[in-house]
């Protein structure tokens, strides 16, 4: 049991060490084996395992590209090469 104990301390302090949730810990722990556990994408931003949602990051991204295009005064680039 004491091996237990030093390895779980362990772990918890790691990922506290890397300033994520230490909730990420019980989830593990309350996860039988034979089982996975996922996260959701708020319980990952709110866990710290994540930064941002990948469609947040996406509509960011795409909103930010179609403001470049139309505020350079230039066309966007072809889809593909050599066609426009």
């Amino acid at each position: 049991m004491d091996s237990v104990q030093r390895m779980s301390a362990e772990c918890q302090k790691y990922l506290l060490d890397m300033a994520i949730d230490p909730m990420v810990w019980v989830h593990a722990m309350q996860t039988p084996p034979d089982q996975l556990f996922y996260f959701t994408g708020d319980e990952l931003l709110k866990l710290k395992l994540a930064t941002a949602r990948a469609d947040e990051r996406k509509s960011s991204k795409d909103k930010s590209n179609a403001g470049d295009a139309a505020g350079s005064g230039q066309a966007p680039a072809p889809a593909t090469p050599g066609k426009s």
